[in-house]
């Protein structure tokens, strides 16, 4: 029976008490011999129930705040020059200072998930040591951009004109001033950042309860955290959701299958490819 419950394990072989969720003790490591490395699936990282749960939060709804906070910080530093509420909200609008908020955004995120995972980062560095990994990655990615083709053909048939969503244009707007950062922070960093909110976090603590249940949470957190709630054409919106949602399935169930490593490779792989390929075609425009 797998081992999904809220409860401790106690090792008949050292005695101590250890997260159910975990294959061996981690203290004694009694067992492990037996665990074939070659295994496909149960590869997920293991963490506390709180740590599972505040990586979450931190992810979810901590880079909001950090966002409002660099906002006010800009807000505050640039009143002078804005005095009335339109021209601060224009300004605040630009793709420069959007940029200079996502970005610093993501690097505090970054530097606030590092230190929670604390002792736990030796593990994220473990999952790449299979070679699988990185083959799965690239077989993931494949299959996104696959998925995406597919669907456009099909949205074309119907007589259908996409655009990329609003997220996805500001993005580009700002990849256009901060090409370089925008490598690091979006094509690196926020993959990462994403990859420990909705899958060492918000998946593994829901797989506690079921896994099936987790995959479909996690689906639909992750691909309406990409929605714009704002947007002028909502059609437009809810037309590029199959987009994120096949995104979302593929990495859960790398991470399920091939751990940490193989979702975020995948995710950082994709997003690099968007992002450079944008950054490459604002250079020939110019």
């Amino acid at each position: 029976m797998e081992k999904t419950k809220f409860r401790k394990e106690q090792c008949n072989w050292c005695g101590k008490e250890y997260d159910s969720q975990e294959e061996v003790c981690p203290f004694c490591e009694h067992g492990k011999d037996k665990i074939n490395p070659k295994r496909f699936g149960n590869r997920f990282l293991v963490t506390p129930i709180w740590k599972q749960i505040l990586l979450f939060l931190i992810g979810c709804f901590g880079f909001q705040l950090i966002a409002l906070l660099v906002m006010l910080y800009i807000q505050i530093v640039n009143a002078s020059l804005y005095p009335t509420p339109d021209q601060m909200s224009e300004f605040l609008a630009t793709a420069k200072i959007s940029g200079v908020i996502n970005i610093t955004s993501y690097l505090v995120l970054f530097a606030i998930l590092c230190i929670t995972l604390w002792k736990d980062n030796i593990k994220i560095f473990k999952s790449f040591a299979d070679w699988k990994v990185f083959v799965g990655a690239v077989i993931g990615c494949v299959a996104i951009y696959i998925f995406n083709m597919a669907y456009n053909i099909f949205l074309y048939i119907c007589g259908v004109d996409i655009a990329s969503n609003d997220n996805q244009s500001g993005l580009e707007k700002i990849i256009e001033i901060y090409p370089l950062l925008s490598i690091i922070v979006f094509g690196i960093i926020g993959p990462f950042c994403e990859e420990v909110t909705y899958r060492v976090g918000l998946y593994t603590f829901g797989r506690r309860l079921n896994k099936i249940a987790s995959y479909v949470i996690t689906i639909i957190v992750f691909t309406f955290i990409h929605f714009d709630y704002g947007s002028a054409d909502m059609i437009n919106e809810l037309l590029n959701i199959p987009f994120y949602a096949f995104a979302a399935f593929t990495f859960t169930f790398l991470y399920e299958k091939l751990g940490f490593g193989a979702s975020f490779l995948s995710h950082s792989i994709n997003n690099l490819i968007s992002v450079i390929s944008v950054a490459l075609q604002n250079q020939i425009l110019k």
